[in-house]
């Protein structure tokens, strides 16, 4: 699976002048999924709303990333 790194999406969301400090407290993008908005905050999130849009992506990466792990697996459900 080819998750993105937590630089990326940084950068994606025009937050790339931060991701020094990532990687400084070695935050990784499973790790920047568990940050609270103070830890983001602390981390130079500054704005609520580059808060809200950052959790909204890693949120809505991994959504996607598991989805296309069962697909690309072979996995079949059936209830």
């Amino acid at each position: 699976m080819a998750d993105k790194s937590i630089q990326a999406v940084l950068f994606e969301l025009g937050l790339g002048t931060i991701s020094q400090r990532f990687i400084e407290h070695k935050i990784t993008f499973d790790l920047a999924k568990k940050l609270s908005d103070e830890e983001l905050r602390a981390l130079g999130v500054g704005t609520i709303g580059d808060r809200i849009r950052l959790k909204e992506k890693l949120n809505s990466q991994h959504r996607t990333c598991a989805c296309g792990a069962f697909k690309s697996s072979g996995f079949r459900f059936y209830f």
